[in-house]
């Protein structure tokens, strides 16, 4: 099933579904990059070159796994089961009919390392834009931890020329934005981006 798993959560699938997220709740008109030019540097990019956008998961295996179920159509019940049978029910929670998994332990972490990871791609190997954007899968996460993670981003970033403009955090059921110091919070439903 992992195997599998990564064969539907490629590059591609987080590439695509990151455009359509943000071209749906900021009308961005976003497109792919490697599809327009044969590069991915960032991976999402306005015609215009006016805004490009790396996309990266920061995800554990649990999260994947978890994730592939639900983006897959699988009812809460066969879900339910499947994790059971596997041993990741401890990673999935149920509450209203929603459904959402949680990284273990150092989610903090690996988000800011990520964060810093792409700063440096940004600044060495990426086309730079008038405007930059960051876009991160993550888990269910958040509240102060995510002010920690833009906390920590603030500090970073003074060590590099290029920055980037905007940061974007989705979860299976919230889109988070940081852009001029300001957090936003947006209802996502990603049913409707289900295969």
């Amino acid at each position: 099933m992992i195997k599998k798993m990564r064969k539907i959560f490629s590059d591609d699938y987080f590439n695509c579904l990151a455009r359509d997220v943000l071209n749906d709740t900021f009308d961005l008109n976003l497109n792919d990059k490697k599809e327009c030019t044969g590069s991915d540097k960032p991976d999402l990019f306005k015609l215009d070159n006016s805004f490009g956008v790396e996309v990266t998961q920061v995800l554990s295996k649990e999260d994947g796994y978890c994730m592939n179920l639900f983006q897959r159509g699988f009812s809460k019940e066969k879900i339910v089961e499947i994790l059971n049978k596997n041993k990741y029910q401890q990673y999935f929670n149920f509450s209203n009919d929603t459904i959402s998994y949680s990284l273990p332990v150092e989610k903090t972490k690996k988000i800011i390392d990520s964060i810093k990871e792409k700063l440096e791609l940004l600044n060495k190997t990426y086309t730079i834009y008038d405007s930059n954007g960051l876009f991160l899968f993550a888990s269910n996460t958040f509240g102060s931890e995510l002010k920690q993670i833009m906390c920590e981003y603030e500090k970073i970033k003074a060590s590099y020329k290029c920055n980037f403009d905007v940061i974007y955090i989705l979860t299976t059921t919230k889109l988070f934005r940081y852009v001029n110091n300001v957090l936003n919070e947006y209802d996502i439903n990603l049913e409707k981006y289900r295969k």
